[in-house]
């Protein structure tokens, strides 16, 4: 019997390597464009196609259990999966690092809820600006102010005006790199990824006095936890026999 593991995030490799630890037969979904080493345990990518898939993969694969480790801001995934694991009555979890709003300077930031409200807020502040906020929404700002500077962990060529400067890197970075990136902007859009790894860029727009547009995280439906082995002890009370 199985556990499947959605991921692509450093907990969700974390979350395989505590199961795969303790003995659990664990299977990590992945998308497709990561490449990184892959956590211990079974290893998928891409889609599943829809709930329909979803649901036929979780049949066949005599799967007992799902943790979604995805991005914070993955709302079909994680919509999905809820409804999947519903009907097939399957036990989920929802694993997520503590949000930044638990941060003492969280109160300087501007908050909103969409990334139109998101370039709203930054074209009040003015350019330039720096996005942080993934590839796929990028449209939402076409319109800012420029300079413009968008970090991608992909950069595939996706549509963006000409004069945008992108720049390509994936993962958390250290403050140095943080601070080389963020020097001489004026305001910068990010998500509440939340946790410790990728705070760096919190106290780099401290230290040069950039302002933060904050995200906010979607509402996701199920019961959540925010370390390894929350998960570990929440699937003890579901151990088949």
């Amino acid at each position: 019997m199985t556990v499947l593991v959605l991921s692509g995030t450093t907990i969700g490799h974390r979350v395989a390597e505590a199961l795969h630890g303790s003995g659990v037969d664990v299977v990590s979904s992945l998308p497709s464009d990561v490449t990184d080493a892959p956590p211990p345990g079974g290893v998928r990518h891409g889609g599943f196609g829809g709930q329909q898939g979803l649901a036929q993969w979780l049949r066949g694969h005599q799967v007992w259990a799902v943790v979604d480790a995805t991005h914070p801001y993955a709302r079909t995934m994680s919509r999905n999966a809820h409804r999947v694991c519903a009907m097939l009555g399957l036990p989920m979890m929802r694993i997520v690092r503590p949000s930044w709003a638990e941060r003492a300077d969280a109160g300087d930031w501007t908050w909103v809820d969409g990334h139109d409200l998101a370039c709203q807020a930054a074209g009040q502040v003015g350019a330039p600006v720096f996005l942080g906020v993934g590839r796929q929404p990028l449209w939402h700002y076409h319109l800012l102010p420029e300079p413009v500077t968008a970090r991608v962990a992909v950069d595939d060529g996706f549509p963006r005006p000409a004069s945008w400067q992108v720049v390509q890197m994936r993962g958390a970075q250290p403050l140095e790199t943080e601070l080389r990136l963020l020097r001489g902007h004026r305001v910068m859009v990010v998500r509440d990824l939340g946790g410790d790894s990728h705070a760096a860029k919190l106290e780099a727009a401290a230290q040069l006095g950039v302002h933060v547009v904050m995200l906010r995280r979607p509402r996701l439906p199920g019961p959540q936890v925010h370390h390894p082995d929350e998960v570990l002890a929440w699937l003890r009370g579901f151990q088949p026999s």
